[in-house]
């Protein structure tokens, strides 16, 4: 979560930090990502749950408890998810510029890259905020974050670097966009993807 954070505030030195330590897959998936997605779910299940968001003045539920259990599904498999399709997708463009970019450098911008939109997300526990607010502000730092990410993680050559960002920016944030409006659809009932109600019965 601090790093995040740094990327926010410190963009510079911290990528540079990144690019000099160069992580394995499981290190950032195991110590930087999943506590992050951890969190960020967690803060939006605390609204939900003890912040009074989705409830009406009397303190009902506005949306189906089950509805709600599956939403926190999506919200917290499809982040993981997000991420990996992101850097197989980032993969298969770096490589369109050179064929040295491998999995491992494209995974450490897209976890990186995505780690403001997550962090941001947190304030979706606050009952009055617009989600696609929070995602708005959290894809503009994401995109900001992508900006330095992409010399650090990717190393592109000179002429290729430019390109190689608009088109990484394009796709990391269209991904996450398509991501935000299936849980809000998820949410609002108009997309099933789990029996949810067989779940939370059982």
């Amino acid at each position: 979560m601090i790093k995040a954070i740094q990327l926010i505030f410190e963009p510079v030195s911290t990528w540079a930090k990144i690019g000099l330590d160069r992580k394995s897959i499981f290190q950032i998936f195991s110590f930087f990502l999943t506590p992050l997605i951890v969190l960020s779910v967690a803060a939006e299940v605390a609204g939900i749950f003890y912040l009074n968001k989705y409830r009406n003045p009397n303190g009902l539920l506005t949306i189906p408890r089950t509805r709600l259990f599956e939403y926190i599904g999506a919200e917290f498999f499809g982040s993981f998810l997000m991420v990996f399709v992101a850097a197989l997708v980032l993969r298969s463009l770096a490589r369109s510029f050179h064929p040295r970019h491998t999995y491992a450098q494209c995974f450490t911008l897209a976890a990186y890259a995505y780690s403001p939109l997550f962090l941001v997300r947190m304030l979706d526990a606050i009952p009055p905020i617009n989600p696609w607010a929070t995602f708005a502000l959290g894809i503009l730092l994401t995109v900001a974050t992508v900006y330095y990410g992409v010399p650090a993680a990717l190393q592109p050559d000179p002429p290729n670097a430019f390109g190689i960002y608009l088109m990484s920016a394009l796709l990391i944030a269209g991904i996450a966009g398509i991501f935000r409006l299936l849980t809000l659809l998820l949410l609002a009932g108009k997309l099933k993807i789990l029996n949810a109600d067989a779940l939370y019965n059982y």
